[in-house]
């Protein structure tokens, strides 16, 4: 009874992300079209980007098939209350995050007029904090909902994460001045003292 509140609790926060931080999806798409018309359909952020929003519709229709009862999860309570923290965490450090940002956030890679690095607060500690935040909102579901193709959601997410920073890095070193001297000063793109 309580995974299954916790379920639908969980299905909330995603609706919540997707309408407050995506727009109700229109940002994302929007991101996508900009990213593919500025570098290209195969480049590689725009590719993550779309790979993110296939991994995030697979989550959302997961809670909702659950939810209705048309298809049901094994929910564990222990992990499920462990997955709601860390949905939690994930939602609230996102906005955080991207909040901490300011006018410089953009989903796709590019620079703002004026672009300034942010070194301070969660930047402070890793350079991509929303998505770190993000991937703790997508691991965090993956406890809730148990199932293999949330998982799956869940590995196509990360990579896509990884591979985004990757880029992004690439990308400021050589296109925002001082970007370099940061990343030697946070050394760590998404997880301290690991990556």
């Amino acid at each position: 009874m309580i995974a299954q509140v916790i379920a639908q609790i969980t299905l909330v926060i995603w609706a919540l992300w997707i309408l407050l931080y995506w727009q109700g999806g229109l940002k994302i798409v929007r991101d996508i079209y900009h990213s593919a018309r500025q570098h290209g359909l195969m480049d590689v952020g725009t590719l993550s980007l779309m790979v993110l929003s296939v991994a995030t519709i697979l989550f959302l229709l997961t809670g909702l098939l659950d939810a209705s009862g048309l298809f049901r999860l094994k929910h564990t309570p222990a992990l499920s209350v462990l997955g709601l923290i860390m949905v939690t965490i994930g939602f609230f450090g996102s906005f955080y995050s991207r909040n901490y940002l300011g006018k410089f956030w953009t989903a796709e890679t590019s620079l703002k007029n004026d672009h300034q690095i942010i070194d301070s607060g969660p930047y402070r500690i890793v350079r991509h904090p929303i998505y770190t935040f993000a991937l703790l909102l997508y691991l965090g579901t993956a406890l809730v909902f148990l199932h293999w193709w949330v998982l799956m959601g869940v590995v196509l997410a990360s990579y896509a994460y990884l591979v985004k920073a990757r880029s992004e890095d690439q990308y400021l070193q050589k296109e925002l001045p001082g970007y370099e001297a940061y990343a030697q000063a946070v050394p760590y793109r998404l997880v301290p003292n690991l990556w």
